[in-house]
């Protein structure tokens, strides 16, 4: 869900993570030692294969009855990233019983055969995080290039994500970054400002509290003017286990099916935008979305603020 996006040059981004990359002293505590014990027991896997996964899952082609192939925009941040994390789990269950360069993801999946995927070893799990989710986003090639002039900022109060059990860690599979997984406070650092803190919540009701809350400030056509108390910590995250959706429900085969059909349309989309507004002219065909990367430099609560003029921003910034 995005509450603001804006573009500009590349040098003024790069001046910005210049200027946060030395002075990042990540003044908040995040609360990750409840992973220490494998709570979801996902099956174990080396980085190298979970790095093998990684590039596995990237090429999967999505098949929609009587429609060409497309791939997955694994780029387009806050857009169907449940959706994207549902077709990584899928996408793990095919890597552990079948050999081939990619998935083939049909949307005709029936109950028989999800119900073989769903018994295979659970690899992936799910992460949640709900919050003051601040990034900038480049844009970069397959090869790890900037593939274009421009920065992006994003700002939204719900993410999605993979997590895989690598050598006794978990760690976030999140294909925009890469194939390989990314240690979770490395990710979360690329997407929230270092004065926010992130705890497990206990319940659902809790965590929906703080998306309820970011949401009250930031989506709403009247944003509250004051926004004390605030809640504390401010972010909270959750995980749970692959096939299940936003806030834990399971996802049945009928649902799977949907979540398909929704990233497949995806891609054209995405296509679209690499050319319009990320202006990336040497593109190649469709095929090549997949591959292009992103960078993530956290912005912080004054960013919204200097861009979207809320009236809580008089009382902390005085805007």
């Amino acid at each position: 869900m995005t509450i603001f996006r804006t573009a500009i040059p590349v040098m003024m981004a790069i001046l910005f993570a210049v200027a946060t990359a030395g002075c990042d002293s990540r003044q908040a505590r995040n609360e990750w030692s409840y992973f220490a014990d494998n709570p979801l027991k996902l099956q174990p896997i080396t980085m190298k294969q979970a790095t093998e996964l990684g590039a596995y899952a990237r090429k999967a082609v999505l098949d929609v009855a009587g429609q060409e192939p497309m791939p997955v925009a694994w780029s387009w941040l806050n857009y169907n990233c449940s959706v994207r994390t549902g077709i990584v789990g899928l996408a793990a269950a095919k890597w552990s019983i079948e050999k081939g360069d990619h998935p083939v993801l049909k949307d005709t999946l029936s109950e028989e055969e999800y119900q073989t995927l769903k018994e295979t070893p659970e690899i992936t799990g799910t992460f949640e995080v709900n919050g003051p989710l601040i990034s900038w986003q480049r844009m970069r090639d397959g090869s790890g290039n900037l593939a274009s002039n421009y920065a992006q900022r994003i700002g939204w109060m719900n993410h999605v994500v993979p997590v895989v059990f690598v050598e006794g860690e978990y760690m976030i599979l999140d294909l925009s970054v890469g194939d390989a997984p990314t240690p979770i406070d490395d990710w979360y650092q690329g997407i929230v400002e270092p004065s926010f803190s992130c705890d497990r919540a206990e319940n659902f009701e809790q965590f929906g509290d703080i998306f309820s809350y970011w949401k009250s400030l930031w989506d709403s056509l009247e944003p509250r003017d004051d926004p004390f108390p605030r809640p504390n910590p401010a972010c909270r995250y959750i995980a749970y286990g692959r096939f299940s959706g936003q806030a834990g429900q399971p996802l049945d085969v009928g649902v799977m099916n949907g979540y398909i059909r929704s990233q497949y349309v995806i891609a054209p989309i995405f296509y679209g935008e690499l050319k319009n507004f990320w202006d990336i002219r040497d593109l190649g065909g469709i095929e090549s979305i997949p591959f292009f990367l992103t960078r993530y430099q956290y912005g912080t609560e004054k960013d919204i603020c200097e861009l979207e003029k809320y009236s809580y921003c008089k009382k902390i910034y005085g805007m």
